[in-house]
């Protein structure tokens, strides 16, 4: 979840220990599609009819046909999302010399990440057990995991550019050093037309930092988007933000107003 984006932003090699981390997910990914075909295909033997089974979820299954194709399809769901994520679009285009700057490379290569649902699946068993503080963590999670691929997106597409001037990358790190007057470039945009002696890690900071501020509406204008491309997706970035901005925000006052009255109890009941 966090080395693939991660992968496409830098153009990461595949040495060890890429290579080895690759093969052991590759080795877990297969096993895991194949009990989920195991399971499917039991379900789709049985029919439902499994009212002698020791299971209690069989025979529930059996008894209820609605819950029998839900599951169903859910099975076949996980296979799904198991096979997408089995397959390493990363490491073939890197194989391949392909540019992560084309959008439609990024998009195969984070369709891996599809087998993020696990995750939501386990903050769901444990909401029900009514756990407030992981639902704090889930919104954080969220959160993160969706600027952490748009920062990785926005890097991809600037990094490989021959004059990163010419891209957001221009005022990175901030502050810039003053420009020379003969340089062609204002005061404190970078003179450099590569990212020498920047780190990677400053990078990501600084293109977190653009995509959280964009993403909350708090946008302060340090680092701003230069070429037609960068400004449309910026224009879509704002758009979609609306709607995580609220998810999350929604989401953290439906926690504080449930936690509100019974901190309030407690209180009382304590003093």
């Amino acid at each position: 979840m966090v080395f693939i984006p991660l992968q496409f932003a830098f153009s990461i090699s595949f040495q060890w220990p890429f290579w080895f981390f690759e093969a052991i997910t590759m080795v877990v990914l297969a096993l895991d599609i194949y009990l989920r075909k195991q399971n499917l295909n039991e379900l789709i033997r049985s029919n439902g009819q499994m009212h002698t089974s020791s299971n209690l979820l069989e025979r529930r299954l059996a008894e209820d046909r609605e819950e029998y194709n839900r599951r169903k399809r859910n099975v076949r769901f996980e296979l799904v999302c198991s096979m997408l994520a089995f397959f390493p679009f990363s490491l073939v285009f890197n194989l391949a010399g392909v540019s992560t700057k084309h959008t439609v490379v990024v998009v195969f290569c984070c369709l891996r990440l599809v087998k993020i649902w696990p995750v939501y699946k386990f903050f769901s068993v444990w909401k029900k057990r009514e756990v407030d503080l992981l639902r704090i963590f889930e919104a954080f999670f969220s959160y993160y995991f969706a600027c952490h691929i748009l920062t990785c997106y926005i890097i991809s597409f600037a990094l490989p550019v021959p004059d990163v001037r010419t891209t957001w990358l221009r005022r990175v790190p901030v502050p810039v050093q003053s420009t020379p007057p003969n340089s062609g470039f204002k005061s404190g945009f970078r003179d450099s037309p590569t990212m020498e002696g920047v780190s990677n890690f400053s990078i990501y900071v600084h293109g977190l930092y653009y995509i959280v501020i964009t993403v909350s509406h708090v946008s302060i204008g340090d680092i701003t988007m230069v070429t037609s491309e960068e400004r449309f997706f910026n224009a879509w970035l704002i758009l979609a933000g609306t709607f995580i901005f609220c998810y999350l925000f929604g989401n953290i006052a439906s926690i504080v107003s449930d936690l509100a009255p019974n901190i309030f109890i407690n209180f009382h009941e304590k003093y």
